[in-house]
Formats: structure tokens, C-alpha cells, sequence
């Protein structure tokens, strides 16, 4: 996998078009916001309001997703039914991440089996 760079954080973002704040997953990546943990990227009505944690990624698309799925792990934001990952490495795709990891979590009903499945293989 090529190797790629990209800042992991957690912040509150302000939406001027909801009036909410609430804590995001933010990845900066080639100049471009991405938010949550669909990776859609970043409306310009938001705003960054506060940084609560932030890590700089210099490796592959699965190095960045495993730093993004648990920063939303220790932040208490991982969803409910088990998913997280799964949707993530869908969007990421979607956004030009990559395509590899995606055809490699097709397939699997969920975090938790994706996470075994690649372990089984040594990864």
C-alpha cells in the first residue's frame, strides 16, 4: 500500500447551519478536511472549534483508519451496532482513500469479525 499522511483528530465542531457543537472525528489529509467517521468532507459551514486530541499518520490507509477507529474508541464514539470500521473503510473508498481494504472487509457482518479475520491472517 502506498504510504500517506494525514492528521487523526478529535475536535468540537460548530455547525453555523444546525447552531450545534459537538465532538467530531477530523482527518486532514493532501490539504482536504474530512469529518466523521463517514470521512464526508468538511462542509464549509463548520467550524473547528476546540482540538481535543490530535495524532499525525505517516503510513498506510489502514494505519490511518486504525488511528481514526481508535481515537473514536477512546472518545467513547464507536457506533452502538458494532460498525464502525465497516463504514468507515466504506466511505473512505468512496472519498479516494483506498480500495484495497474495502474488498477486504466485504463480506464480514462486523468490526469485530473483520478485526478477527484479519488476525487470523497475521496482520
Amino acid at each position: 500500500m502506498k504510504k500517506i499522511y494525514a492528521n487523526v483528530m478529535i475536535a468540537k465542531v460548530y455547525s453555523t447551519i444546525l447552531g450545534d457543537l459537538k465532538k467530531k472525528l477530523v482527518v486532514f489529509r493532501d490539504g482536504k478536511v474530512f469529518e466523521g467517521a463517514l470521512f464526508w468532507p468538511m462542509d464549509s459551514e463548520d467550524m473547528i472549534m476546540e482540538i481535543i486530541s490530535v495524532n499525525h499518520v505517516e503510513g498506510t490507509v489502514w494505519d490511518v483508519m486504525l488511528e481514526a477507529y481508535g481515537a473514536l474508541d477512546v472518545n467513547g464514539m464507536l457506533a452502538k451496532d458494532d460498525s464502525t470500521l465497516k463504514t468507515m473503510l466504506h466511505w473512505q473508498h468512496v472519498n479516494g482513500f483506498s480500495d484495497e481494504m474495502f474488498i477486504d472487509a466485504y463480506g464480514t457482518k462486523n468490526d469485530t469479525e473483520y478485526f478477527e479475520k484479519r488476525r487470523a491472517k497475521g496482520e
